[in-house]
């Protein structure tokens, strides 16, 4: 099996399924490919809710500005959420990305990025914001 996390226009997940019999006198037949059932799917989507400390980082051209703890995680089927919340008085200021981190801590740097969506926009000290990283699991290619 192979994860493509982003595919080749940040798709979303794909998981392609792969097969293969491995002989002892060292011939192997495959790869064979089958399609995953919603079932499959939509647990590989609960096994991922448990990456851990997981937190939603913005930022610009210079680097990080902002990061939060995400503050829920719904799955729903093969549908996975990330959801943050930024207060009046958190994360103000222009922004040109996006993205979820798993293992980080509120220490700017930690962590590993699992995705980055490059897009402009900006929050100020008036507005609450929702921020949700939705990944869809899907038949891969």
């Amino acid at each position: 099996m192979s994860l493509n996390l982003w595919g080749d226009k940040l798709e979303g997940l794909r998981i392609k399924a792969e097969w293969y019999f491995h002989y002892d006198d060292g011939s192997v037949m495959g790869p064979f490919f089958n399609a995953m059932t919603a079932g499959g799917l939509s647990k590989f989507a609960e096994v991922l809710t448990t990456i851990p400390a997981p937190f939603i980082v913005i930022g610009d051209g210079t680097g990080e500005l902002f990061r939060k703890a995400v503050g829920a995680i719904i799955q729903s089927g093969a549908v996975l959420r990330f959801r943050s919340t930024l207060s009046l008085s958190e994360g103000n200021g222009d922004f040109t990305w996006a993205s979820v981190y798993s293992d980080a801590t509120a220490q700017a740097g930690s962590g590993i990025k699992l995705n980055q969506l490059d897009q402009v926009f900006s929050k100020n000290s008036t507005q609450v914001l929702n921020i949700e990283c939705k990944f869809t699991l899907q038949q891969g290619a």
